[in-house]
């Protein structure tokens, strides 16, 4: 299993790498500075949710909640409930 991401940042440049982005593209592209993620990494704060979908939206990802177990092979998950925490599921996708 995959390296699992410590927090919602490293998802996001994650999502954005795999899409052939940088954070400074996903920030251009919102109209934030180029600061605004760096901030989070740093400081470990999370976004809020609308937040978080715009910056997941702007990478060509999306957020949904998705029973315990029924990950999409393609989705990024950030620590499950039960402490494990993966890049991606195991499961076929749905």
């Amino acid at each position: 299993m995959s390296r699992g991401y410590s927090n919602f940042w490293e998802l996001l440049l994650d999502a954005a790498y795999r899409n052939g982005m940088t954070g400074a593209d996903i920030c251009k592209k919102l109209g934030l500075t180029r600061a605004y993620i760096a901030k989070g990494k740093t400081t470990g704060t999370v976004p809020l949710l609308d937040t978080a979908v715009k910056l997941l939206d702007a990478c060509g990802y999306r957020l949904m909640a998705v029973p315990k177990g029924r990950e999409y092979k393609s989705g990024l998950v950030i620590n499950t409930s039960d402490g494990e925490a993966v890049k991606h599921s195991d499961k076929e996708d749905m």
